[in-house]
Order: C-alpha cells, then structure tokens, then sequence
C-alpha cells in the first residue's frame, strides 16, 4: 500500500521539497533523509495478518525551528472475495448468466497475481488468475420449481499460502 501526506499550513500546501522527512512503520525507520529531501510517499508491503495494526510514524525533525511528529495505525484487514451476483434476489435467468468475484486485502502488487478457483455445486472448475474474474453460468432452458445452484470462488496468494478468502453464495435456478 502506498502511504502519503501533505503538510498545510494557513490553508496553504506546504513545500516541503528541501525538507528531511523520516518514515517509521511499527517503530523501524524506513525512509529518511539520507534517501532524499521532501518525501511524501511511502510503499509498504503489509506482512501482518487479519485483526492487526501497522503502526506509522511521519516525522519532520525541523520546521521552522520545531519538530513535529504524526502518529497513526492503519488496521489490517482480513483478505476478502465479493461475489458480484447481478441479478435481483439472487434468481438467475434461463440461459448463460456471468457472475463476478472480486478479491480485497490481499498482500500483493496487483490483483493478476493472485489464482482464483471457480466451483459449482461442488464441482472444481478450471483454475484461473484474476486476471479474469468472471464466471459464465448456463442455467439451462427449462423451468425447474425451486431448483437451486451454490456458486463459490476461492482466492489464494500463491506467495503467502495463508493468505487465501472465499464467497458462497446460493443462487435460484428459473
């Protein structure tokens, strides 16, 4: 994630540019300014789990004769699948119906790197990426009273095997 601030003083944006800037992240100095003057962002990779806190510091050792110093927690959250079900009350129409699933907190660069499996009814899909996260779902032609389908995705981060989220969901057939 990609953590960054501006300073305001006045109601006007503070130019910071030959200024030092120190970034801590759970007490551990990461960027200061032997990396550069001014800097506003920093990337951290989260290596903490679900129910968990990163702990950021931004601190400006001399601005205008004084320190000032920002402290904050950003809260972990648990990875996440949601199914996107695009049809009202979950009914799903004769023929094909495509459904989405849609990964969150995840502890990688992009969504594509993570692998996503596809399962119907119980039934194991072909795996994917999330560079494709839809499902095409035929639902058949004819009208069957009170008939229904599970859908079900799971999502894994193949770099942090512990990192994985699925979504159920139980849908009507027409």
């Amino acid at each position: 994630m990609t953590i960054g601030f501006e300073l305001i003083e006045n109601g006007t944006v503070v130019d910071l540019s030959g200024t030092a800037v120190r970034w801590y992240v759970d007490g551990k100095l990461l960027k200061n300014e032997t990396n550069g003057l001014g800097i506003q962002r920093l990337t951290v990779y989260n290596k903490k789990y679900g129910g968990d806190v990163l702990g950021i510091k931004i601190a400006i050792p001399d601005h205008n004769g004084q320190a000032l110093i920002k402290l904050f927690d950003i809260p972990v959250k648990k990875p996440e699948v949601v199914m996107d079900i695009p049809y009202a009350q979950k009914k799903v129409a004769q023929g094909d119906n495509l459904f989405y699933a849609w990964p969150f907190f995840f502890n990688v660069a992009s969504p594509n790197d993570l692998n996503m499996q596809w399962m119907v009814d119980g039934n194991v899909l072909q795996a994917k990426t999330m560079a494709d996260p839809r499902l095409l779902f035929s639902a058949g032609n004819e009208s069957r009273s009170e008939a229904k389908s599970s859908i079900e995705a799971v999502v894994t981060n193949p770099g942090k095997a512990i990192e994985r989220a699925w979504g159920k969901v139980l849908v009507d057939l027409p």
